[in-house]
């Protein structure tokens, strides 16, 4: 059975869905589950990212009904490191595809796990910030704590 619990901050609500062994899905809407209580160490560590605390999430996770190339490109993002960015063609070329940058775009709309497999750290080559799933005013803000957190080290976007 799937359970939600969530996560609220001052700019937006986070719902993580799981069941009693994993994590299933990460979103910014509420779902119509029943409601749950989260382990206090997946919570910690969301609050842990939300505060700049934590920069790498250590969470089991399952991804359900995705094809080979969002893998593909959900691995390519998981890799990117926290305060930093890269362009969709960025991560086409890494995949091996160079010319599937609107592909990687699409295949990171279908990332179950936002956050977690940070998906935000993908922006335009121009260094635009658009194509968010959740909108864009999240992902600039989810960009804003890690960059202001990560300061002393600078933000690099290839």
């Amino acid at each position: 059975m799937l359970y939600y619990d969530k996560i609220d901050t001052q700019s937006f609500t986070i719902y993580i869905i799981f069941s009693e062994i994993t994590i299933h899905q990460v979103t910014f809407e509420k779902p119509s589950i029943p409601k749950g209580v989260l382990s206090n160490d997946i919570t910690l560590q969301f609050i842990d990212y939300l505060s700049g605390k934590r920069k790498v999430f250590e969470i089991n996770y399952v991804l359900y009904g995705i094809s080979a190339f969002t893998q593909k490109v959900l691995d390519a993002v998981n890799e990117i490191p926290y305060g930093q960015t890269r362009s969709y063609k960025c991560i086409a070329e890494t995949i091996g595809n160079p010319k599937s940058s609107r592909a990687v775009g699409q295949a990171l709309n279908k990332n179950p796990l936002p956050i977690i497999i940070p998906c935000h750290r993908v922006i335009a080559s121009d260094g635009k910030i658009s194509g968010y799933a959740y909108g864009e005013k999240i992902k600039q803000m989810l960009l804003k704590i890690e960059y202001s957190r990560d300061l002393s080290r600078g933000s690099k976007t290839l």
